[in-house]
């Protein structure tokens, strides 16, 4: 007597539809969000060392920018 092997082929359902919505939903948010909390920085002529955009001189060797 041989043993009765059965296959179950499931194309697009369940878990991997809840993946592939997540998916569709995070990633446009998480592109959005790094664009949208982007910070500007000056860079300094003399060491190029970033500073923020308010600084008048350069935190790491006082250089005016």
């Amino acid at each position: 007597m041989s043993a009765e092997t059965t296959e179950t082929k499931e194309e697009f359902a369940g878990e991997m539809a809840v993946l592939v919505i997540g998916l569709l939903v995070c990633l446009p948010v998480g592109i959005y969000y790094y664009f949208a909390n982007k910070e500007e920085r000056k860079v300094c002529p003399e060491c190029r060392e970033t500073a923020d955009m308010s600084a008048s001189t350069c935190p790491n060797c006082n250089a005016d920018l």
